[in-house]
């Protein structure tokens, strides 16, 4: 049995006429009276007597058409709250990012604007799982090339530069720019694996050394260790535009090493219009820092 059958029956049993019941569901005659038949069959009784032109119901017909009109009732009632529901929900947001610290200030600007929308962070470094599904979250920060990306579109946000972190008082302080280079003999401190620390190990060594790694912790607990431990440490505009590096040094390199931070989203479907505008924010919030 379908809705569409009780839909017709009820339509049937109020026009009493076949012909003026297919033009209010612009259907053919003969589509009504199939549907009526198939019901009937279902039902294993009549529910119509023919009287002439007209289509009248049996004691079956009225006894089944309370029991119709009150289905498709509740079967309008169930639609109606399911489309408040859609109208009511609020619109949600996942984004994998490596480490929300440094995108703190930026979700923070784009959530004041849209205080409604139930926002999730996910925590995923690039450099410890390369192949990332698209179907765990709507969004992905990630600098350019840190994972394979085939099935993400991608959109750079900031070009965020490398620099060099020196305690304070560090005989290279003063300086603004250096060669990486210079600093082969100092003692590092690297994060714990992944994509950040393999990158910095690579840029090392296109600058001809082998990074001597005195410390390894925490992303966020660098500063602190460049402070105590009297060490540097490679780290990026991104750390220092959140504050991360605040009351550091830190030092250009002369080959201006760049990696370019990027907003990722699947391939396989379209962003919501949350998404769109998250996007779009992130975008101008970096903007004026790429010059």
């Amino acid at each position: 049995m379908e809705f569409l059958q009780l839909e017709y029956f009820v339509a049937l049993a109020k026009n009493e006429h076949l012909t003026n019941t297919a033009k209010q569901f612009m259907v053919t005659p003969s589509a009504i009276s199939s549907s009526v038949i198939r019901l009937e069959k279902e039902l294993n009784c009549t529910l119509f007597d023919r009287v002439g032109r007209r289509m009248e119901l049996n004691p079956s017909g009225k006894a089944f058409l309370e029991y119709a009109e009150v289905i498709l009732y509740n079967l309008g009632t169930a639609r109606d709250v399911l489309n408040k529901m859609k109208i009511q929900a609020p619109d949600t947001l996942s984004v994998a990012l490596w480490h929300p610290s440094l995108y703190s200030k930026a979700v923070d600007t784009f959530r004041s604007k849209y205080p409604d929308v139930q926002f999730r962070y996910i925590i995923v470094d690039p450099g410890i799982t390369n192949d990332i599904p698209s179907n765990r979250f709507d969004l992905f920060i990630a600098p350019i090339g840190s994972f394979n990306s085939s099935d993400w579109f991608t959109k750079v946000i900031l070009n965020d530069e490398i620099l060099l972190a020196v305690p304070p008082n560090h005989p290279l302080s003063s300086k603004r720019v250096i060669d990486l280079y210079d600093v082969k003999n100092e003692k590092f401190a690297f994060t714990i694996g992944g994509s950040f620390s393999n990158y910095c190990k690579a840029l090392c060594a296109q600058a001809g050394f082998t990074p001597n790694i005195h410390y390894e912790c925490e992303y966020t607990n660098r500063p602190n260790i460049v402070k105590s431990e009297k060490v540097v440490a490679l780290t990026t505009k991104s750390a220092m535009l959140c504050g991360l590096f605040d009351g550091i040094p830190l030092l250009h390199l002369s080959n201006k090493p760049v990696r370019y931070l990027a907003i990722h989203w699947p391939r396989n479907r379209r962003p919501s219009k949350i998404a769109e505008q998250f996007i779009n924010h992130m975008v101008e919030y970096f903007e004026p820092y790429n010059t």
